[in-house]
């Protein structure tokens, strides 16, 4: 699948009443999921991309960091809290779609 049709895929107008951004806020992640994307020297977009695209890039590395913690640690992880990270992902992409499609189909 070509990474047009897999973004179509993801961003669809049956999301959109469930995922509209206006419904959903950017979560808040615990100091120590922040401290450990920085310790870590995780890839930084910002500036090289779209910066609503650099958003949802962050807050997928955040929520990695979150379910890796939770996983080895061993740990319940909060399920509405995820719900709301995930949610707020999904929400940008369907924002990012007029510009996603525009930029994946011009010629590089």
């Amino acid at each position: 699948m070509d990474r047009l049709n897999f973004s179509s895929s993801l961003v669809t107008e049956l999301w959109t009443p469930i995922y509209d951004r206006s419904a959903w806020e950017a979560p808040v992640f615990p100091i120590d999921v922040i401290n450990a994307h920085q310790s870590q020297d995780m890839l930084c977009i910002e500036g090289l991309v779209n910066t609503d695209l650099a958003i949802v890039f962050r807050y997928l590395q955040y929520t990695a960091i979150l379910f890796n913690t939770h996983y080895h640690s061993k740990t319940a992880i909060n399920g509405a809290f995820i719900r709301k990270c995930l949610g707020f992902v999904h929400s940008s992409l369907i924002d990012l779609e007029g510009h996603l499609t525009g930029e994946l189909s011009s010629p590089t």
